[in-house]
């Protein structure tokens, strides 16, 4: 499950990209992300995966909240989410982020 509480990101001269969204994303539905060039989209998705930081608000998966969670939590929160949706490539990718990570924790 999916869930974002009051999530804003905002750049620059108080700009944003994405405004005080709240959603609910349920086990096994499947959604899509529409609306028009600006819309916030892609923002969404880069704040989900934690390739941004939100300015405003928390996100939830699967009941943890992702600015609280350690890079190895994260690692695991995103996997269980992969193999609940049936993804083998996904679990693939996040195997090998692991192993990437704990080698770079060996350094």
């Amino acid at each position: 499950m999916i869930e974002t509480h009051h999530l804003s990101k905002f750049y620059s001269r108080g700009l944003y990209a994405l405004r005080d969204l709240s959603l609910t994303v349920g086990k096994s539905e499947f959604v899509f992300l529409t609306g028009p060039s600006g819309a916030g989209k892609s923002t969404f998705l880069r704040l989900l995966l934690l390739q941004e930081r939100p300015s405003e608000g928390e996100i939830f998966v699967n009941g943890s909240n992702l600015a609280k969670l350690s890079r190895n939590e994260i690692q695991e929160v995103f996997l269980q989410v992969a193999i609940y949706a049936g993804m083998p490539a996904a679990v693939d990718s996040f195997r090998i982020a692991r192993e990437f990570f704990a080698e770079m924790d060996k350094k």
